[in-house]
């Protein structure tokens, strides 16, 4: 994406042409990194009767962003465990370091102040937890989670599980 200073963003710029070149205009790139590490080369210019010219990019750095994690449902819930899915559907510009789901027994618990329970399971952007030691008569609260090197993410807060409340043991999304 490209564009003068202040400028939207596009896929192609028009730049004013004044002949034999194109003079000293700045042009700022807008570009969606895969990895972290720093980017160079050139953006090749025509148009408007004149010579290709290439443009150096001398430098550009991608930055390291967290993961993006959703929060799924629970399933295979008996008196003192739970099975509950998540889903991290982008991991940033680094590997995974952990992955899980975190929970609680407090209503809108702090991220980061929960039990997390770590899974290795991840095909594709879906993984589960099992929750294991669970009080039978206790109402848990979760949320995914997912860490790389820029960071720890969280899945966005849910609703109460209506098809839980017949159960003994309660497990709850984290409310919005």
């Amino acid at each position: 994406m490209l564009t003068t200073s202040g400028g939207t963003y596009t896929s192609t710029l028009n730049l004013p042409y004044t002949a034999p070149t194109l003079g000293s205009t700045t042009v700022y790139v807008k570009f969606n990194p895969t990895l972290v590490q720093s980017y160079a080369g050139n953006i090749a210019v025509t148009g408007g009767g004149a010579s290709t010219e290439n443009c150096v990019v001398s430098s550009a750095n991608g930055v390291n962003s967290a993961p993006t994690t959703n929060s799924g449902s629970s399933s295979s819930i008996t008196q003192n465990s739970a099975t509950v899915a998540g889903t991290i559907p982008d991991i940033g510009c680094s590997s995974l370091i952990d992955y899980g789901i975190e929970y609680s027994t407090t209503m809108g618990f702090a991220n980061g102040s929960g039990t997390p329970v770590s899974s290795t399971n991840l095909s594709g952007i879906d993984f589960s937890s099992a929750l294991s030691g669970l009080t039978l008569g206790t109402t848990y609260y979760y949320h995914a989670y997912a860490t790389n090197s820029g960071g720890t993410s969280y899945g966005a807060e849910g609703n109460h599980l209506p098809h839980l409340i017949l159960m003994p043991l309660l497990l709850q999304q984290q409310p919005t």
